[in-house]
């Protein structure tokens, strides 16, 4: 389930990395901060929750997400950085099945 929220409701690594990039680029924009909540495990008491942050610096597109695992010793700390020009994504669309262009 996606839940729109705001950076400071995000995990304090997640605040800091993308903070880092604000400063160093104040012309980003940040598109949307979202909280995903799923129970990918047998055990439905588990819970995994992504935090993605989707930003714009000119026509360069970037997410910045992490995880927290309801189980601590499951959690990953790490943020990762997944980034395109826009070109590049039009391009992955135009390429991409009917199905996925509806």
């Amino acid at each position: 389930m996606k839940e729109i929220i705001k950076l400071s409701d995000c995990p304090d690594n997640l605040q800091q990395a993308v903070s880092a990039y604000l400063i160093k680029f104040p012309e980003v924009e940040v598109l949307s901060v979202q909280r995903w909540i799923q129970t990918p495990y047998k055990d439905k008491s588990i819970t995994s929750t992504y935090f993605k942050v989707f930003t714009l610096h000119g026509n360069y597109f970037c997410v910045y997400k992490t995880s927290v695992c309801s189980k601590p010793e499951w959690t990953d700390e790490h943020v990762s950085e997944s980034c395109m020009i826009a070109g590049e994504i039009a391009e992955i669309v135009e390429l991409s099945p009917e199905w996925f262009r509806r």
